[in-house]
């Protein structure tokens, strides 16, 4: 049994749905005027979902996880939904480039 403490109910993606991600200050700082337009920074597989946030795991092809760091600012997009902020609150190395992280949503 995992010692790991949920505070809120996780669920599953739909197939085929995935994460656009962005972690440059910028899109943070711009995020209400720039929403409707969120372009991101890369792609993420989504693991699970919840109210709260998600996790997410991705490949880090251009180094961009050199800049990622727990407490980092991001904007996260889930499918069809709008663009939301959220917060790294973990980051787990997987493999030479591949991460998975968690992210609280800020809004």
């Amino acid at each position: 049994m995992s010692s790991e403490h949920r505070k809120s109910v996780r669920f599953f993606p739909e197939e085929k749905e995935i994460a656009i991600v962005s972690i440059n200050p910028l899109d943070f700082e711009n995020y209400e005027t720039e929403k409707k337009q969120f372009k991101g920074e890369f792609c993420a597989l989504i693991e699970d979902e919840a109210h709260k946030g998600c996790s997410l795991v991705f490949v880090d092809y251009h180094s961009r996880a050199a800049s990622l760091e727990e407490g980092a600012k991001c904007v996260v997009k889930i499918g069809q939904v709008l663009p939301l902020r959220g917060e790294v609150i973990w980051i787990k190395v997987l493999d030479k480039k591949i991460y998975k992280i968690g992210v609280q949503f800020l809004d």
